[in-house]
């Protein structure tokens, strides 16, 4: 028995990837995965020119662990946009994450420094959501 979510999901995602479960942006059985872009609870809907949000949406916030295999990111994504990402030798930046559809842009001073497609789907192994980031999966806490 999977005794945290961190270590099931570093058993699982491996076992599932090889299986097709965990391969693609559009892998759940019932349909493509689809961003959920509603602003959280209780905020204002701040959009940016050209309609991406300025707002995180409600199931991102918080902090995700994953990524590709040759290195592991913690991200972290507050409500009000703002991002953190760090690899484990404590290489990464900060800035403003925006979200338009199922694309997502960091931004750091302004400047935009990496462009993604993301999604979020549940994960009835884990009981809790997975994030995606260009197709690698995340789950949620941070790196060790």
């Amino acid at each position: 028995m999977c005794t945290s979510r961190l270590f099931c999901a570093v058993l699982l995602v491996p076992l599932l990837t090889a299986l097709g479960a965990c391969g693609s942006k559009n892998s759940p059985a019932d349909g493509p995965v689809r961003p959920d872009t509603r602003p959280a609870p209780g905020s204002d809907s701040r959009i940016a020119p050209g309609g991406a949000s300025l707002r995180t949406p409600p199931r991102v916030v918080g902090s995700w662990c994953g990524g590709p295999d040759r290195g592991r990111w913690t991200y972290v994504f507050a409500a009000d946009g703002q991002y953190v990402r760090r690899n484990a030798q404590g290489a990464g930046d900060s800035g403003l994450a925006r979200f338009d559809g199922a694309r997502m842009t960091l931004a750091v001073d302004g400047r935009p420094v990496a462009s993604f497609t993301w999604s979020v789907a549940f994960e009835p192994s884990l009981g809790d959501d997975l994030l995606y980031i260009d197709s690698f999966s995340y789950v949620r806490g941070r790196c060790s």
